[in-house]
């Protein structure tokens, strides 16, 4: 398993935003952390997930996460609240780099370490492999630059397994 600083990523959006025309807005989370419900999740299974990422431009070209991180989360009520609050669903969502930044102020640092991370292949397909029966997220940015601005922005979809299951997962906007 990755360690992914998911508060590196939050800070570098909030900088970001900073130094251009983009509302930052600050908010809390009010659940609590809690461990006790994360270790199944992490604790080794027999699921496996693949899936692929992708938006397509408004020329119609496709970009995909090649070479990029995809993230698996454990979708606990604190990771619930956490979606909710980035991206409007605990279900599925997207947020454009050209939109405002919303920054989480009060992120558990357990939490960013019950995070699992692969990285996208050259066609922009992941896969996780020895996943425990449960509820989860995957996470990925996709970005592309058009002359001096930057487009795209982050994927995000909650999904189930169990029992062995091979599940699939297209995450598009």
């Amino acid at each position: 398993m990755k360690r992914v600083c998911w508060a590196a990523a939050v800070a570098a959006v909030a900088a970001s935003a900073l130094t251009g025309c983009v509302t930052v807005q600050q908010v809390q989370i009010s659940n609590v952390y809690d461990p006790a419900l994360v270790a199944p999740l992490l604790a080794p299974g027999n699921n496996q997930v693949t899936g692929s990422a992708l938006i397509r431009q408004s020329g119609g070209g496709v970009v995909t996460c090649a070479g990029t991180p995809v993230e698996l989360v454990p979708a606990t009520p604190y990771a619930k609240e956490w979606a909710r609050l980035l991206f409007g669903s605990d279900q599925q969502g997207y947020r454009s780099v050209m939109g405002g930044a919303t920054v989480i102020t009060n992120v558990d640092p357990q939490f960013v370490k019950a995070v699992r991370s692969t990285t996208c292949n050259a066609q922009g397909f992941f896969t996780f492999a020895d996943v425990a029966d449960g509820d989860f997220y995957t996470l990925t940015r996709i970005q592309w630059r058009v002359g001096d601005s930057m487009q795209g922005g982050t994927l995000m979809k909650a999904f189930s397994v169990r029992g062995g299951q091979k599940q699939e997962i297209v995450m598009a906007p």
